[in-house]
């Protein structure tokens, strides 16, 4: 199903014009082009809004994955899976979520953005945490059904205490693990990642992001034959920096992935949020 939210001037299914990938793009927040609705007090508290709090049965089900704020670090979603599973969008790199899906989350209703695009104009309803940072949004009102959720880039993490590790001015620096090798024409750069798979885990997962990247993997090893767990390795944290196969490899001789097409500060980022 597409979620379109492009209206212009041309027109199609009820004045909708969709992107190439069928959802909307994201700007930045304080674009010139966007417009913020300016609320009264009373209409602001209004617009407050947490979801129901888990039951004892479902805060039990492992299949509901939390998720913190990756600014401050509070709790502000659990989805029915793991986000890096989930498809990105072309345009903004945001997590697609199916809204028909179990979701729980305690946000409050952000602003409406109204963003000029090419060929027609956007609108966002944008969820925040309450520290006041945008985490995702609907391309809907909020009281209506939507579709799909966008989960913004970057903006939630799996484990609460990285997020203060990270926001710490000696957590931004690059881990030792992670080596920049700038393109020889100068457009892009080369990420060597050490790395040490560790198999036979309950699932895929990186459980260290340091002198090494330790990635967890449920698969297992017979006659010390590495194929299929390196193999879940490699997908596994291709899903995660939201990049293709052709883009990541491993070099078994170095011990390393070689990563392209994605920034460090970005892949660092990604990496960081998937951590458990």
């Amino acid at each position: 199903k597409r979620d379109p939210c492009i209206q212009g001037e041309r027109t199609m299914q009820q004045g909708f014009l969709s992107l190439p990938d069928g959802h909307p793009a994201m700007m930045a927040m304080g674009d010139p082009n966007s417009k913020q609705e300016k609320l009264d007090p009373e209409e602001e508290k209004k617009r407050k809004h947490s979801f129901a709090t888990f039951s004892s049965a479902e805060s039990s089900n492992e299949s509901f994955v939390p998720y913190y704020c990756f600014a401050c670090g509070s709790f502000v979603m659990a989805v029915d899976g793991r986000l890096h599973q989930m498809p990105r969008r072309k345009t903004d790199a945001a997590i697609v979520l199916d809204a028909k899906k179990r979701l729980k989350h305690r946000l409050h209703q952000g602003e409406c953005k109204t963003l000029k695009r090419e060929g027609g104009v956007e609108k966002q309803y944008r969820w925040h945490c309450t520290c006041g940072v945008p985490v995702s949004y609907q391309s809907s009102e909020w009281s209506s059904e939507c579709n799909f959720v966008y989960v913004i880039d970057c903006s939630l993490a799996l484990n609460p205490s990285i997020v203060s590790l990270y926001w710490r001015e000696e957590g931004r620096v690059l881990p030792e693990c992670m080596a920049v090798r700038e393109e020889e024409d100068g457009k892009g750069e080369t990420l060597v990642v050490q790395i040490e798979i560790v198999p036979e885990m309950k699932r895929f997962g990186i459980a260290k992001f340091e002198d090494k990247m330790v990635v967890e993997v449920a698969s297992t090893v017979v006659g010390g034959d590495m194929k299929e767990a390196n193999s879940e390795a490699v997908k596994g944290v291709t899903k995660v920096l939201g990049s293709s196969s052709k883009q990541v490899k491993l070099d078994l001789g170095a011990g390393a992935l070689i990563i392209n097409g994605i920034s460090s500060k970005d892949a660092m980022r990604r990496i960081v949020c998937a951590m458990h």
